[in-house]
Order: structure tokens, then sequence, then C-alpha cells
């Protein structure tokens, strides 16, 4: 007999029922689950009328979550993209049966705001003042009622509750009766009017009227613990001795030790006094656990992570904290402490590294709890990398550098003559080794593959195998995944680069970069079988970019659409194909478009399937696309002149779109708004633009705003005039550096940075140098090195 298939058919679900249902997870604050849930929506054709006020609420959702998660980054962008549709929520007049999950999501402002909105079109809503009472109450945020019309009821009934709750502060519950006896019994507080006939009830015992009380509360009542212990205090077996325990647990005091020694932890963590916080940890963990208070004594000193990552605890107090948890030592302990405290430091102090090495032999000298030897080791060898690569090999003594090179030879990154250090692969060895101690490191897996990364150190495959390895520990973190993603399609491993971004998908399903990565792979993948004349399998891969679009990969789809449409259509000319594929585009997306056409027309391998006759139509488009911008938005010219990012290396230039700017400088130049100048002016150093930049500050100069902005740009003139062989020495940069008072030099010294990155790249260290340190007294000295 054939065995019966087990796999449910899937419900098709219109886009009406998916907006409902990403509404109800908005009201339950699950933001994850309504993106994905209005992703299908739009899918299926939702309106973007109808999911632009839910996108909203579902981003700044999402951005609590990844905030409690500690995905910061995540979470800013999350509510980036909140604010894009902030104004269709602004603008928001919801229905009634959509009102109340709109109310749950918001916060207190913005709540009693969209009520009042409501009314301006609708009569009251009974449901939604039920849960705007019970806001008031439990956040006591009263002044948000004035946002109501003064005749209203609901506005009535609230200035009485507020005097009912000084009775039920204090557990008057009789007297919080006869206050709220005026309130209607259509009134939002009604439900606290029953509470508190409940509760005084419960005082007298009187079970009967307890039950009656109760029944008049919905199951929305956000005091559900002390409803079920009301519950238990009425039933006809709770009698005499059974009541003092139902009340006890009502008020919180059943095991009054265990909240009493959790706020006591509380305030130890915030005075960050190790000894408080360690006597606090072993108080309660006998408390909360007598049976092993040492395995969660030491559980709670790992805890305090958090603490320390949130900056409410200093992290060399938090070493401390760990010795403090176990028995105390002696002046042998506290010697090998304060070591290494001085080793993990803001600045490392690699001093006594033989004694280091044999602490590490012994870590539980230090530590007496064996769950917390692997977690020493991994932050003191990756204290050790920070050191090795802040100092230079020839600082160290003799007989240290053979105890770091037996340390050193353990890693994977072979040392093959330790009297002669290599500093880069000693740190990766260390960074390697305090991986494997403590797989969660977050900080040594992040300094291993940056170090990796950028010296070229390490064989691709080491590389890649660090990546998977961080990726592994920790998997929430999507950093590794889209690193990993990205490396992969720099070498052309399309499948592999997916199952990378189908992971980082999931952990920031809404991150910029994901989003990005996964439209850029599809990109890659049509770029591909267009050159190789597949044009089936481009045509696919060019519609799941489009459907996985973002803002930046925006102009770059629109481009190989134009290509390929060029290629697949006999007839249709480039400039017509690029003109279609722009329609009812941005001037900036237009301009972004036209720019990587053009260069992937100049391409070695593209030049073929383009001819050049074909070429100069578009290139008349581009310019013209690039003079809009400058006439219609002149504020989106930084997203124009900037690189791309290098994941678009995998496809085109980083430098594409600055590669077609070149003889429209001037124009761009002159038409940027003050405001955002200075990254249109990085960029005109970054490329050599210098002639015409040195045209056009001294016409900025006389209409600098305030004093910080015009020594900006006198720094950038004297830089440019530098450049051009105008000056020689720092003569010019003295002057100004010396009319500058110390108090204000903050904002020329922090221009000065992002101004030294962009002259290193033109071949002029000196100046790069002088730049970085902001001592110009380097210019004038005779260096034959420059």
């Amino acid at each position: 007999m054939a065995r019966r298939s087990r796999k449910k058919k899937r419900i098709r679900q219109t886009p009406k029922q998916l907006l409902d249902l990403a509404l109800r997870r908005i009201g339950a604050g699950a933001g994850k689950q309504a993106l994905d849930l209005l992703k299908r929506a739009q899918f299926k054709g939702a309106s973007p009328k109808q999911t632009a006020p839910l996108w909203n609420r579902a981003y700044a959702l999402r951005a609590i979550e990844l905030e409690a998660s500690g995905l910061d980054v995540q979470a800013s962008d999350a509510r980036e993209r909140a604010a894009r549709f902030q104004d269709a929520f602004d603008n928001l007049v919801p229905s009634a049966g959509r009102l109340v999950p709109f109310l749950q999501s918001l916060e207190d402002g913005p709540c009693f705001a969209l009520y009042v909105r409501y009314l301006r079109h609708n009569p009251a809503h009974r449901e939604a003042e039920v849960r705007l009472a019970d806001r008031l109450v439990l956040k006591r945020c009263w002044q948000h009622v004035a946002l109501l019309d003064e005749k209203s009821q609901f506005r009535r009934d609230s200035q009485v509750m507020a005097s009912a709750m000084t009775a039920m502060d204090r557990g008057d519950w009789k007297r919080a009766c006869q206050i709220l006896q005026t309130v209607a019994a259509t009134s939002g507080f009604r439900v606290w009017r029953a509470f508190c006939v409940a509760m005084d009830a419960n005082t007298l015992g009187d079970r009967q009227r307890i039950t009656r009380a109760l029944k008049q509360l919905p199951s929305s009542f956000p005091l559900r613990s002390s409803v079920k212990t009301l519950r238990a205090a009425a039933r006809p077996s709770s009698s005499g001795g059974s009541a003092t325990p139902a009340m006890a647990k009502l008020f919180g005091l059943g095991r009054s030790a265990v909240p009493r020694q959790g706020r006591a932890l509380r305030n130890a963590v915030k005075s960050k006094h190790p000894a408080r916080i360690g006597s606090a940890i072993r108080n309660f963990a006998k408390t909360v656990d007598p049976l092993a208070p040492a395995e969660t004594a030491v559980q709670l000193a790992l805890a305090l992570e958090r603490a320390v990552n949130d900056g409410d605890l200093d992290f060399l107090d938090h070493w401390d904290v760990f010795s403090f948890v176990g028995p105390p030592g002696g002046l042998r302990l506290t010697q090998q402490r304060n070591l290494v405290q001085a080793l993990v430091g803001p600045e490392p102090l690699l001093e006594d590294v033989g004694e280091i090495a044999e602490l590490l032999k012994n870590i539980e000298v230090l530590f007496p709890e064996p769950a917390l030897h692997g977690l020493a080791r991994s932050r003191i060898l990756c204290a050790l990398g920070k050191a090795v690569l802040s100092m230079p090999p020839w600082e160290f003594a003799p007989e240290e550098l053979d105890d770091l090179a037996g340390i050193a030879l353990e890693g994977p990154y072979r040392i093959d003559r330790p009297y002669m250090l290599a500093g880069l692969s000693f740190a990766a060895n260390l960074y390697s080794l305090s991986v494997d101690e403590d797989p969660a490191n977050t900080d040594a897996h992040k300094r291993l593959v940056k170090l990796l990364r950028g010296t070229g150190i390490a064989k691709q495959s080491e590389l890649v195998a660090a990546y998977e390895s961080y990726a592994k520990a920790v998997p929430e973190d999507p950093d590794p995944w889209i690193a990993l993603a990205e490396l992969r399609l720099r070498h052309n491993a399309y499948r592999k680069a997916q199952n990378a971004l189908k992971k980082a998908q999931s952990y920031a399903g809404q991150d910029d970069r994901v989003i990005d990565l996964l439209a850029l792979s599809s990109i890659v993948a049509a770029d591909r079988n267009l050159r190789n004349r597949r044009f089936e399998a481009a045509e696919r891969d060019i519609l799941a970019a489009e459907a996985r679009v973002g803002p930046r990969t925006d102009p770059l789809a629109r481009a190989w659409r134009a290509l390929l449409d060029y290629r697949t259509q006999s007839r249709l000319k480039l400039v017509n194909a690029c003109e279609r594929a722009v329609a009812s585009s941005s001037p900036l997306v237009r301009a972004q478009a036209f720019c990587l056409a053009l260069a992937a027309c100049s391409s070695p391998t593209m030049h073929r399937l383009v001819p050049k006759r074909h070429q100069r139509p578009l290139k008349k488009k581009a310019a013209k696309a690039i003079r809009a911008v400058c006439d219609d938005c002149p504020e989106h010219l930084p997203q124009l002149v900037e690189r791309l990012p290098d994941s678009f290396e995998s496809v085109t230039s980083t430098q594409a779109i600055q590669g077609q700017l070149a003889g429209h400088w001037p124009q761009i130049l002159r038409a940027v708004p003050d405001r955002v100048m200075f990254k249109v002016f990085l960029v005109a150093v970054e490329v050599r633009a210098w002639s015409h930049l040195r045209k056009e500050l001294p016409r900025r100069l006389p209409r600098a705003r305030n004093r910080a902005q015009g020594r900006i740009l006198l720094l950038y003139l004297a830089t440019v005039r530098y450049l051009l062989g105008e000056d020689n020495g720092g003569a010019r940069f003295t002057k100004l550096v010396d009319s500058i008072p110390k108090s204000e030099r903050h904002p020329v010294v922090a221009a000065a940075a992002p101004l030294a990155d962009a002259t290193r790249q033109s071949f002029v260290p000196q100046l790069s140098l002088a730049l970085q340190s902001f001592n110009f007294a380097i210019l004038d000295e005779d260096r034959g090195l420059f």
C-alpha cells in the first residue's frame, strides 16, 4: 500500500489576507514576521498605498527587536527604512478594524496622536479607549490626554482615574472604588474599576464578589498574574491558611529574597565596584540555586558581558569580577590580575611577557572556576595580538621573544625563524589561538579576518576558513556571512555566494548590504550569461535582480536591462534601450544608469557586443543626465560622484561612474550646495580634479557660513595648491594652524583625516602624513624618502 504523502497543500492567500496577517503581527510586536508577510503581499501585487503605513510600523518594530539583540547597526538601518514611509503613516486614518493593532505598535505620544486623528472622522472606539486607559494607568503618561477634546468623555474619565491612582498606590482599594463610581459603564476605565472592586473584595475575603468583578475583566487585561491569583483566592477550596500565600504571591512576597537580591545585584553593577558585584553575584546564586551556587555564579559573571558591551561596566573591572566570584586570593593573585588588566587596557602594555606566557599555562591560579579558563585565555591571547601589532619587534628583549614565539608557533600561520618575528603572522597566530579557546569571542574573529584580508599573509582558502569559523561560532551576526558572500562573488563562486546570502538574509533580511548583494548576485550571473550570449538565462537573472533591487543596485540593474534589451531586440538602438530602462526614474538614477551602461560598453569584454557608433549617442545622453542632476537636484551630487561599494567589483569597477565625469567637474563643483560640498570636494581631490577645484575654492570662501567652514575651505585650498606645485613647504598650512585657537581646532583636524586618505592615493606621502598627524612642519623637512 502506497504511503500517503505528508506534505500539506499550501493555502494560497490573497494580498488582503496577507496584509491583515501582517497587521496582526504588528499589533503583537513581531516586526520580523510582519516584514516577511509584507514582502509576500507586495510580490502578489498589493498597492504601495496600502503597504506604506505597514512598512513604517514593521521596520520600527524590527529596529526594536534588533536593538534588544545588540545589533545596533542593523537597528539603525531598520529605522532609516521606517523613516522612508513616515509620511504615509503620518497621513493615515485607519479604519475601525485596524485601529487597535496600530495603537499597540506605537509609543505613548504617537499612539494618542493617531487616535485623535481617527476621532476627526469617526466616533469613539470603545476597544481602543480600553487599550489607551491601560497605557495611562500603567505608564502614568497623563500629559498625552491633553491632545483629546476637552468635551470628550474619555478625557473627563481620565481625570477621575488619575485621582484614584493615589488611593490604589497606597493599597486603599475601598477609597479607589468610591472615586471610580462616577466612571460610566461604557468608559475605557471601567475595567480598572472592576479590578479595584476585586482587590477590595479580596481584602475582605468576599469570594463571590471577587468572581463577579473578575467576569467584567477582558482577556486582554494587562495584569494577568494578579487576575490569576485573584481567581485562585476566589475558589471554594481557598480557605483559612491558603489565603495568606495567595496574597503573598499577589504582592511578590512569596520568595522575597529573589527580587531583593536581584535589586542588590543591579545596584552593584551601577556602582561599578568589582568586590561589591562579586559579593552580590554569590548571594544571588545561593538564593536562586542553593544546590549548585558556584555554577550559577559563573554564568552570572559571564552574563555581565552585556553590561560591558553597553558601557555600564568597565571591561577592566570585568576581570576583577571574575576573580571575586571565586575564593579570595593573596598578593600573588592581585599582582597577576593587575598584569592582565594592564595587558587588556585601551593601550596594551606588553611587559613581563614571560610571566604572561606562564600565566596562560596556569590560568586556574587567577580564575578558580573551570568555566572561565577558556574565556580568560582567549581574552589574554587577543590582547597579546593587539599589543604585538602596536609595538615593533625590536622593542622586545631576547628572552621575551622566545616566550612569545613558543605561543605563536602553536597557530596555523607558521613562522620559520622565530628570532625574526613577522609581526603580522605572529598576531594572526595569537588571534587564531584566541578563537580556538573561545569561539564566541567576536572581537578576536573580527581582528583575525581583518588582518588576513588586509595584509595578504594568508591564502584564499585560509581566509574563507576564517570567515566560516566566525560565522559558525556567532551565527546570529550577519557580518561574516555578508563578507563571505562578497568574497565568493569576487571569485565568481555564485552558488556559494548565494548560500552565504541566505544565511545573512535569515538574520538581517532588512540590511541594505544583504539586499544589495542579493540583487548583485543576480546581476553578476546576468552579466556572465550576456557576455556568453545566453540571452534567455540572462533575462531570468535580470528579472530576479529587479525583484530584489535596492537603492544602490537600482541603476546597475537598469543599465544591464538596457544592454540585454539592446542585444535581444535587433531594431532597438542602445540609447533607446537605456531611455526605456530609466523611464519614470529620478535624475540621479538616470545619470548613474547611463554612466554605468557607458562604462560597461567600453569594457574589454563588452565592446565587441556594442559598436562604437552606438556608444556616441549614449555618451551625449549621459552628459545631459549629469547636467540635469546639477540643475534639478544638486543635493544628490555626493551620491553621483562617490565610489561604488567594493562588492560591485564583481560586475564593474568601483570608479565606473567617476570615469564618466571627467569633463563635468567644473559644473559639478559649481552646482553642489554648501551643506554637502566637502563630500564632493573630497572626491575631486581623490580623482585629481585639482585645477577645477583650485578655481572653485576661492569663490566659496566669501560665503562661508561660519568660521569653521571657512577654515576647512582654506585647508582644502592649501592642499590643492601644494598638489599643483604652487607652494613648496608648509608655510601656508602653518599660518592657517597658528590662526586657529586650540579650542577651535577640532573641526579642522577632523576634516584633515579624510583629506589625508584622498592625497595618499596621489603619491604624495609627505603631504598625506602631515595631514594625518596635523603636523605641517614635516613639509619643511628635507627627506630623501619623499
